[in-house]
């Protein structure tokens, strides 16, 4: 009688325990975290970042005695700056606003520092988020 009980209670088990690892076909996909960026977002992101830092490296602003001691400082800095503004670009990047913002960093003089993203004015948020 123990020996049907146990068997039993195993089968009983083992049923419960697969029924409750089926996966749902229909679930939703993971939802990505609002801090963090869209692939497009963070691709423009670190395009903006890099361009900026090569316009401060023609510049003479990368090094010990300026603005960004080295590469990285300045590409991290850049990256924050860029995030907070394109990491609110929720359905895209228009990539051909993108171009135009590259290019205007590009072209920039070196008579002052580039300031904030979102005072070049061909890189204002509303041109670059595709709505």
């Amino acid at each position: 009688m123990r020996l049907v009980n146990a068997t039993t209670l195993l089968i009983s088990t083992l049923a419960l325990s697969l029924l409750g690892c089926q996966k749902d076909e229909a679930a939703e996909p993971p939802m990505m975290p609002a801090s963090r960026a869209l692939p497009a977002a963070e691709r423009a992101i670190e395009e903006i970042a890099s361009m900026r830092c090569d316009h401060e490296q023609l510049c003479g602003r990368i090094g010990s005695a300026a603005a960004y001691p080295d590469r990285e400082h300045c590409r991290n800095a850049m990256r924050v700056d860029a995030r907070g503004e394109l990491g609110r670009c929720r359905t895209g990047i228009d990539q051909g606003d993108l171009q135009e913002c590259l290019g205007e960093i590009a072209d920039g003089d070196c008579d002052g520092p580039l300031g904030r993203l979102e005072t070049i004015p061909e890189c204002k948020i509303d041109d670059l988020c595709i709505d």
